[in-house]
């Protein structure tokens, strides 16, 4: 990525300094309500940014945000860009997943291609997507949750270690490397594929 992309998409959406970043339609099984009381208890200076698709759950959302007095600490965005997607990863803290319950997430690998932390729920395919480098923690844990976010932004030791062991985990998803393995797949089965 390059500075001058970085510092378009920055003036683009008028990113907080730092942040952490969720990804995803707005859903009450996204477990955002319980991410927005994590944050009211953590006393730091990263804000969360929220891009995707707002719903009628949005509402309730923003509600709760003002009831807390979060209103400076968080910022919703929809309508993002395709293209501008690698500059939020790149310039976020981590990338946070506290799903109740999620399908494979391509939000996660597209995190750790571009060199972002995850902290992520555990007990799902959150696991599978984001590889042993990334932090899990209970769905519920608002504690383990608010512990995992504080030392992800104050460890730059950690982040550089999550950052890399990310990275290398990410490339078991480029294509060539799924493809050679699905024809593995059909091989140790007895299927032969002309290639």
């Amino acid at each position: 990525l390059d500075s001058q992309a970085i510092a378009k998409v920055k003036e683009r959406y008028h990113l907080p300094e730092r942040y952490m970043l969720i990804v995803g339609t707005h859903q009450p099984r996204k477990n955002i309500g319980h991410l927005i009381e994590t944050l009211s208890k953590v006393e730091s200076d990263f804000s969360l940014l929220f891009v995707g698709r707002a719903t009628t759950y949005t509402e309730h959302i923003l509600h709760r945000i003002k009831s807390l007095g979060l209103g400076e600490r968080v910022t919703m965005l929809h309508g993002v860009a395709d293209e501008d997607m690698p500059v939020l990863y790149h310039l976020a803290l981590a990338h946070v997943v506290p799903s109740l319950y999620e399908g494979f997430s391509t939000t996660i690998v597209e995190a750790i291609t571009v060199g972002t932390p995850v902290i992520a729920a555990k007990g799902s395919s959150l696991e599978e997507a984001g590889g042993p480098s990334s932090i899990y923690v209970d769905s519920e844990d608002r504690e383990a949750l608010a512990r995992a976010m504080l030392r992800v932004a104050t460890d730059s030791d950690l982040r550089e270690h999550m950052i890399e062991e990310g990275r290398a985990y990410a490339s078991r998803f480029r294509p060539e490397v799924i493809a050679y393995n699905l024809l593995n797949c059909y091989r140790r089965i007895g299927i032969e594929l002309d290639e």
